[in-house]
């Protein structure tokens, strides 16, 4: 457009026409059933139109500076349908799957794209079908007005100068504003019912559309400083801390430890719609005594497995980072005070084991940071037993026995991340069944995944049990800990809960505090294992401290603060669900403001506490 160019009304007029028909393409594949209209106007039809409007501008912001630095408007048009029609399809996907939209944090996982399509099956639907028609249309005829307007030189050709520099300002100025501009994020979008939730973004998707879920994300995805964090607010925290004592469970002799994060172990008779031929975890229902189970609060659904492992082996909490993160990614760059490395502090030998490949979600870098001094994947596995599309779990039995029977005079510390019961889920996953599923009302589809994912769940039971075999007959104390990293994938935009009636036809998963939860197990042949209990509820947090205290560790003062937290409320999620003991306004604010500078100290900011050991 810094070249002679020929400008007239009609032309001008397609330009302007061009991001509304990429709006509408865009609104057709965010409704992935009927309600989502209805929820698109839950707030007003005027505050819709505020909501539409801002949209649009953002397109036509995108559409402009794409203009001008490709140097023809038409083609700007179509780069910038091209790349919000694969934000669209990406979203309208995800959701189908996840029951989440496209997040900043999906985009960290590109590189991990050709596994990540493993794991689901793609389809082409009606909206994906109707939103491409649409975009279609509108790009034909905008051709079609440039062809005619070029045959019938229509518009004086000039040299255009100040107009490229003003669509260029304009249009970053918008793109910046929207995404990263805190007036416009504190005022504008909340004036129009723009929330950005951490907790639900498929809420705000249902409500806002692609662009306003997205973008104001951006600006999330850097962790700023608490309020009033310093070195002296950390000294008063130290001061105030410095009597306080962590009751632990005493060893004489230093137990070892593993923890299996099972890939989405999660009790599918929760389902009330369905029935089972069997139950599919008798022996961890077995071990489901007072004190030796409970509820695991995930910070995700249906994926995002490094989430809960990032929480359990940092103590950390998600609920102080953006939901639109994968923290071994993006803030795992540098060694930082951990679980694990306390562990290996105390004198443990530290080991990772996952039955895929290390690079995923960046563990490869992550681990050795975290305090791991041996990882070990499926490229170090000797023929790994598969079972249905996965390695079996029996394969991560080897590995954990392996690595005890190896670790020397130091005591073991191993955490686990098994695959076997990974998505997808169908029907002839397994060439056998040990297990039958019916639930009426429910689609053949899937009937057959549900069918497919519980035959896993009595997997996952049945190796474990055989775990518990082999450790009841050894010396050395070990504890046993087995936890799911969230609910499975199940359907299409959970159409297997809400058959199964865990899930209501207009609910979002959000809504059903019982789909962020999966069953924690502990297990020890300790002499005073009746010492090792857990709390009814635990997040990740809280897990990630028991840990250390059953093995009666000398731990970091920090974690000193966040056991006084966890006394408070055993559930870091949300705001803490789940109190033991409700705190007046105040204090209860300075209790999460405590956990949240010394997280931050911890991963981000100066180390002041490290220096008051």
């Amino acid at each position: 457009m810094f070249t002679k160019y020929r400008w007239n009304r009609w032309e001008i007029l397609a330009f302007f026409l061009m991001p509304l028909f990429l709006f509408a393409s865009l609104e057709i594949l965010r409704c992935n059933h009927g309600s989502d209209f209805a929820k698109a106007f839950a707030d007003g039809f005027w505050i819709y139109v505020a909501k539409m409007l801002i949209s649009y501008f953002f397109l036509l912001a995108v559409q402009s500076v794409l203009s001008v630095v490709s140097t023809r408007p038409f083609l700007g048009s179509l780069l910038t349908t091209v790349l919000f029609l694969v934000m669209g399809t990406a979203s309208h996907l995800i959701g189908q799957y996840t029951g989440n939209p496209l997040l900043p944090n999906h985009v960290l996982l590109f590189k991990n794209a050709a596994e990540i399509t493993g794991f689901v099956r793609l389809m082409v639907t009606p909206q994906m079908v109707w939103a491409y028609v649409v975009s279609g249309l509108g790009l034909s005829g905008y051709f079609g007005v440039r062809v005619w307007t070029e045959k019938k030189k229509l518009g004086e050709k000039k040299r255009h100068i100040v107009l490229p520099i003003l669509m260029i300002v304009c249009g970053l100025l918008f793109v910046y504003e929207v995404s990263y501009g805190k007036w416009f994020q504190s005022r504008v979008l909340p004036a129009v019912g723009v929330a950005n939730e951490e907790f639900d973004p498929w809420n705000d998707y249902e409500k806002n559309g692609l662009i306003l879920t997205f973008f104001p994300r951006l600006s999330r995805m850097k962790v700023t400083a608490p309020p009033e964090y310093s070195r002296e607010k950390i000294q008063m925290v130290h001061d105030e801390y410095a009597n306080y004592e962590i009751e632990t469970v005493h060893a004489a002799v230093r137990p070892n430890v593993i923890v299996i994060q099972s890939e989405a172990l999660w009790d599918p008779t929760l389902l009330p719609n369905a029935q089972f031929s069997e139950d599919p975890m008798p022996f961890l229902r077995s071990l489901s005594e007072e004190g030796k189970s409970g509820w695991f609060h995930c910070p995700t659904l249906g994926g995002g497995t490094c989430l809960a492992e990032f929480e359990t082996l940092t103590a950390y909490s998600m609920d102080y980072l953006s939901a639109s993160a994968y923290p071994y990614s993006q803030y795992v760059t540098k060694e930082i005070p951990s679980v694990v490395r306390t562990f290996r502090e105390n004198g443990y030998h530290t080991v990772g084991i996952h039955t895929y490949e290390r690079k995923f979600y960046s563990r490869s870098t992550a681990y050795p940071y975290i305090g791991f001094e041996e990882f070990v994947d499926i490229s170090d596995m000797d023929h790994p037993r598969q079972e249905g599309t996965w390695v079996s779990d029996q394969e991560i039995n080897r590995q954990i026995i392996s690595a005890y029977e190896n670790h020397g005079n130091d005591p073991l510390f191993a955490f686990a991340v098994t695959m076997q019961n990974h998505a997808a889920y169908y029907r002839d996953r397994y060439s056998e069944y040990d297990i039958s599923v019916s639930c009426d009302g429910m689609s053949d589809e899937d009937l057959g995944g549900l069918l497919a994912y519980t035959q896993g769940v009595k997997r996952a039971d049945t190796y474990f049990r055989e775990l518990t075999e082999y450790f009841s007959q050894v010396d050395e104390p070990v504890i046993l800990v087995i936890y799911g990293d969230h609910l499975p994938l199940l359907g299409v935009n959970n159409s297997t809960y809400r058959a199964g009636g865990m899930l209501g036809a207009d609910q979002s998963p959000g809504d059903v505090p019982e789909m962020y939860q999966t069953p924690v197990v502990v297990w020890s042949n300790m002499e005073n294992a009746e010492e090792i209990r857990l709390p009814e509820h635990v997040s990740g947090g809280n897990l990630g401290l028991h840990l250390m205290k059953w093995a009666d560790l000398d731990m970091p003062w920090e974690y000193k603060v966040m056991d006084d937290f966890y006394a408070h409320y055993m559930v870091m999620r949300g705001g803490g669900k789940y109190p033991t003991e409700r705190q007046d306004g105040a204090e209860e604010w300075y209790l999460f403001l405590k956990y949240q500078w010394i997280q931050y100290d911890m991963l981000f900011g100066k180390g002041y506490a490290r220096e008051m050991q």
